[in-house]
């Protein structure tokens, strides 16, 4: 009984021995960017353990050591025995979800054995950027003015597209007459709200794009909607508080 119990403490020792030994595991220590990244990017991939060999360091290589789900035609270069990098050939599709896969040719001839997650990023969804208010003065009509905003979106947009997604209001009241100025598909969209009279009260303006709303290059549509803002500054009226009057020996004023 003594010796089956020293025998069985002999193999918890060893257990423990192998378990505090060198791991021969390799994992990713980080992949960047991810999530949302732009059309023309880098991507870097650091690995916890050496892998590359020195003679295969510093050169663009053809090897795939990285699926890329759509397909992204490019090279890599091992900057380090453990950092690999890849260019793609041309930029990335744009509204496009990717999926990257670590290949095992990233081990070389080394005895290690990969634990790599799927890696998952995006170009830029489609968004409206800002909106940008101005008026201007209609020539012999007092107090009356031409307001214009300009839609920046970062995919272009048909304007007759645009018209059925749009919703202004002046002070709270929904705009019927307005009018989409751009006429060509563009990533900037003129739209002016026609003559409004200025009044000794602020009013606010707001445009509204709807969600839904999808650019000329198709695919997802605007995720969620848009509401941008401005304000109407009221008319200034010049109002007589008070009056003196002087005379300095050669001058009288008021």
């Amino acid at each position: 009984m003594k010796s089956f119990a020293n025998v069985l403490f002999l193999l918890i020792c060893l257990v423990f021995i192998n378990g505090c030994g060198p791991s021969n595991t390799v994992n990713v220590d980080s992949f960047t960017p991810s999530g949302e990244v732009e059309k023309l990017t880098n991507f870097v991939v650091e690995f916890s353990e050496d892998l590359a060999p020195p003679d295969l360091q510093g050169k663009w290589l053809d090897e795939k050591f990285i699926t890329f789900s759509p397909a992204i035609s490019g090279k890599f270069k091992w900057t380090s025995d453990n950092t690999l990098v890849f260019s793609p050939d041309a930029p990335l599709d744009p509204i496009q979800d990717y999926t990257a896969t670590i290949n095992k040719q990233v081990l070389f001839n080394t005895n290690l054995s990969p634990d790599f997650d799927t890696y998952e990023f995006h170009t830029p969804y489609f968004d409206v950027i800002k909106a940008d208010f101005f008026w201007t003065n209609i020539p012999h009509q007092s107090y009356k003015l031409s307001i214009q905003a300009n839609l920046h979106f970062n995919y272009p947009v048909d304007p007759k597209s645009l018209i059925d997604f749009l919703e202004i209001q002046r002070a709270g009241t929904i705009l019927k007459d307005f009018q989409i100025v751009s006429e060509q598909a563009a990533d900037v969209i003129a739209i002016n709200f026609g003559e409004i009279e200025q009044t000794d009260k602020e009013q606010k303006f707001s445009i509204k794009i709807k969600e839904n709303l999808v650019s000329v290059i198709g695919k997802e549509g605007l995720q969620e909607a848009r509401i941008f803002e401005s304000n109407l500054p009221p008319i200034t009226k010049l109002a007589i508080t008070n009056v003196s009057s002087g005379f300095d020996g050669n001058t009288g004023w008021i």
